[in-house]
C-alpha cells in the first residue's frame, strides 16, 4: 500500500495522473475539478486500484517520487521492524511476560535535546495484580474491605 496526498494544489493531481499514465483523468468530468475528485472518490479509487495493479510497489514508489507526488509508502509490521532508521532509533523494546513470552512493544517516540526520557518498560498488570495495595491506600474498614474481596471477579470467571 501506499498513500498518496493531494492537497488542494492542481499540480498534485497532474502529476499524479502522469506518474500513473491516466492524463484521461484529467479530462473525465467526473474528476475535473478538486470538489468532484472529493465528491466521486469512491469511482475514483477504483480507477486508481485498476491502476496500480499493473506495477510493483516498487516501481509506483519510484515512479511518484520521479513525478513529485506527495507520498508515503504504508509498511508491514516486518517492514516497520526491520527499518533502518527504526533500529538507529531504537524505536521498539521487548518486554518479558513471562518466561516463555517475549513482547516486541514500541517506546515513547519523543526526543527531547537529544535523548528519550524513557522509563523502564514492562508489562501489564494482570488483572487485579494489585488491587490489595491500591484499596489499601483508600482508608477502608476492614467490613469495607471484607465487601470488596468478596465482590472480586474471580480469575477466568465470567
Amino acid at each position: 500500500m501506499i498513500a498518496v496526498h493531494l492537497s488542494s494544489q492542481l499540480k498534485f493531481w497532474e502529476s499524479l495522473c502522469a506518474a500513473l499514465d491516466r492524463a484521461d483523468l484529467l479530462t473525465d468530468s467526473r474528476f475535473d475539478t478538486r470538489a468532484k475528485r472529493i465528491d466521486r472518490y469512491f469511482d475514483l479509487k477504483g480507477e486508481f486500484q485498476r491502476t496500480v495493479r499493473s506495477r510493483s510497489r516498487h516501481e509506483w514508489l519510484a515512479r511518484l517520487t520521479a513525478f513529485d507526488v506527495p507520498h508515503a509508502p504504508i509498511n508491514t509490521l516486518d517492514e516497520v521492524l526491520g527499518d533502518a532508521q527504526v533500529h538507529a532509533l531504537d524505536s521498539f523494546a521487548s518486554i518479558s511476560l513471562s518466561p516463555s513470552v517475549t513482547l516486541t512493544v514500541p517506546r515513547r517516540p519523543v526526543w527531547i535535546d537529544g535523548s528519550r526520557a524513557d522509563q523502564p518498560m514492562s508489562a501489564a498488570p494482570a488483572l487485579n495484580q494489585d488491587g490489595e495495595r491500591v484499596i489499601a491506600t483508600l482508608g477502608l474498614t476492614e467490613d469495607e474491605l471484607a465487601r470488596w474481596r468478596g465482590c472480586q471477579v474471580q480469575k477466568g470467571s465470567v
